[in-house]
């Protein structure tokens, strides 16, 4: 979020062409191009960069305008990924799945709003669902004789006690117990 003077940001935007009025109220853009250039700024304006820099790169994001083609805050939608495609990206790559972050710039939506709307559809959040998946497929390969270090690998698991950790915390019994029974 960036926070500015509207009188400020009014007579820059004067001096980069006529015809443009600061929207009076917060604006939500969901513009991919618009999401890297301000990461870009914000990461020059928390650097050690020298006034004059910092001060030139906000000129120009404001000139670009990307970040006026959204919404005022009090009506945007809150967009819905499509949940079903989402699990399957997840189960596609069960020994290194995508990064939250970017799950998040894929759907267009923020990580946060990414975890609320999996967590109301689902009743977890995409990682704890992920786990999930993978106990029950450790349960299912289990049952029909797979090794534990393999299955481990094979699921990705960071190893075979953080697989055994998981799997009894899901099943209240280590792997190697409910092979056996």
């Amino acid at each position: 979020m960036l926070h500015l003077d509207q009188a400020w940001v009014a007579a820059v935007l004067a001096e980069t062409g006529p015809g443009f009025e600061v929207p009076g109220e917060a604006i939500v853009s969901r513009d991919p191009a618009g999401y890297r250039a301000f990461c870009q700024l914000n990461a020059l304006l928390f650097s050690a960069a020298p006034a004059a820099d910092k001060e030139a790169a906000l000129i120009e994001f404001l000139g670009q305008r990307l970040w006026c083609s959204g919404l005022p805050l009090a009506r945007v939608p809150e967009p819905a990924p499509d949940l079903e495609s989402l699990k399957e990206r997840l189960l596609a790559n069960l020994d290194a799945p995508p990064s939250l972050p970017e799950l998040a710039r894929e759907y267009g939506i923020s990580r946060y709003q990414l975890i609320r709307q999996f967590r109301r559809e689902t009743g977890l959040t995409p990682h704890a669902w992920l786990l999930d998946q993978r106990v029950q497929q450790a349960r299912r390969r289990l049952r029909q004789g797979a090794g534990l270090a393999d299955l481990a690998q094979d699921l990705g698991f960071a190893d075979q006690g953080h697989f055994q950790r998981v799997f009894k915390a899901h099943v209240a019994a280590t792997p190697g117990r409910y092979r056996r029974n």
